[in-house]
């Protein structure tokens, strides 16, 4: 599945303020944080901005259906 155009995880990542890999990668456990390897700063920066987003249960419950 594609994370580009208008799909329920980039609007979930657009609404939490996450990127949409970052929105789904949260939603899978309060445990799991990516670990921030690569060489691109913006990305470092993402990476490491996931420890601040929190989703609430709507975002969890349109990421779940998907899965």
């Amino acid at each position: 599945m594609g994370t580009t155009g208008t799909s329920p995880v980039r609007e979930v990542a657009d609404r939490v303020g996450a990127t949409p890999s970052l929105a789904w990668l949260l939603q899978r456990s309060p445990v799991v944080l990516p670990i921030p390897a690569t060489g691109a700063v913006e990305h470092l920066e993402e990476n490491c901005a996931a420890a601040t987003v929190t989703l609430d249960d709507d975002a969890v419950a349109t990421l779940d259906a998907l899965a």
